[in-house]
């Protein structure tokens, strides 16, 4: 469970800011208390999702996820103009992680994913700048979600 426990800390630790790029947000009650309790903190927590759903039923179990995260003083923003299957995650300007891991149980303890951790480094920097620059301007910004579960 190394990839859980790694997003977790992360997540645990920030000070500035967390953004969360992940077409499938299917996270257990520890996780979701992690991220909301960041944003009360004042940690800027940013989620891109994608606005078009390939698997109906998975995206709104993402969509469950959203009010609690709101509520905390996160924004979340619906990727346009296509299926967004990004999966990062930047924590302040020191940590990056990229791979194939989905923020959901399936991919961090049943499949065998794989992910890069980037420490330290200017490629942490510019991911984040590719998340308030380019990713940003192409979504639209969830105000409130209404649940269909």
């Amino acid at each position: 469970f190394a990839q859980y426990d790694i997003y977790l800390k992360l997540i645990e630790n920030a000070k500035d800011c967390i953004y969360i790029s992940t077409p499938y947000l299917i996270i257990d009650n520890v996780f979701l208390k992690a991220i909301a309790n960041q944003a009360k903190a004042g940690v800027e927590v940013i989620l891109l999702v994608p606005e078009i759903a390939d698997k109906k039923l998975v995206y709104l179990m993402t969509e469950n996820n959203f009010t609690e995260i709101l509520n905390a003083g996160g924004k979340i923003y619906k990727f346009k103009g296509g299926f967004n299957h990004a999966k990062t995650m930047v924590i302040d300007d020191d940590y990056a992680i990229v791979g194939t891991v989905n923020i959901d149980y399936r991919s961090m303890f049943l499949h065998f994913e794989c992910c890069n951790l980037l420490m330290k480094t200017e490629s942490v920097k510019e991911i984040k700048k590719d998340y308030q620059n380019r990713h940003i301007i192409k979504t639209n910004y969830v105000h409130r979600c209404i649940h269909r579960l």
